[in-house]
C-alpha cells in the first residue's frame, strides 16, 4: 500500500513539475466598468490558453498598465481568475485609473487613431500547493473604436 501511495505521489508531483506557461493569444477589448469619483474601473479583456492538463488559478497580478507610453497605474485583480485545463478563454483584468490621466491622453489618441496599450509585470499562478511567478510583457495596438466608453 505504501508503494502505491509513493507511486501516486510521484506521478502527481511530476505532473505539477511539467508546468507550461500560459499563452497570451490576443487583445479582445477595453471597457469602462464603473466610475467612482475621479477613478475609472477599466476592464482589459485578453484571450489566453492554458496548455496544461490541469486547471490553474491566478491569485495575484502585479502589472503596470500604460497607454501610448504613459503610465495608467497598477492593475489589481478584483477576484481570482480560473483557467480550465487545455482551454482557451477570455479573461477580464481590472485596473483602477484616474479619469484625469485618461482625459489628458485621449486628444492625442483621437488624432492618431491608433494607440498602444501595454501590460508589464508578473502573474502569480497556483496549482494545488504549488505557485509560480510568470513574467508578462504585452503590447498591443488598439483602435479607439474598440473602446466601450
Amino acid at each position: 500500500m505504501q508503494r502505491f501511495l509513493l507511486l501516486l505521489l510521484t506521478v502527481f508531483l511530476s505532473s505539477c513539475y511539467s508546468y507550461k506557461d500560459i499563452e497570451y493569444k490576443s487583445f479582445e477589448g477595453v471597457n469602462v466598468e464603473k466610475i467612482e469619483g475621479d477613478d475609472l474601473h477599466i476592464s482589459i479583456a485578453v484571450k489566453v490558453f492554458n496548455p496544461n492538463n490541469y486547471a490553474i488559478k491566478i491569485k495575484e497580478a502585479d502589472f503596470i498598465a500604460s497607454f501610448n507610453g504613459k503610465d495608467l497605474g497598477p492593475i489589481k485583480l478584483m477576484s481570482d481568475l480560473h483557467l480550465q485545463a487545455n482551454q482557451e478563454s477570455t479573461q477580464k483584468i481590472i485596473c483602477k485609473v484616474s479619469s484625469s490621466k485618461i482625459l489628458s491622453m485621449l486628444p492625442m489618441a483621437f488624432l492618431t487613431g491608433n494607440s498602444k496599450l501595454s501590460l508589464n509585470g508578473n502573474l502569480k499562478v497556483k496549482v494545488f500547493l504549488f505557485s509560480k511567478n510568470i513574467p508578462v510583457n504585452i503590447a498591443e495596438n488598439i483602435n479607439l473604436n474598440d473602446l466601450s466608453l
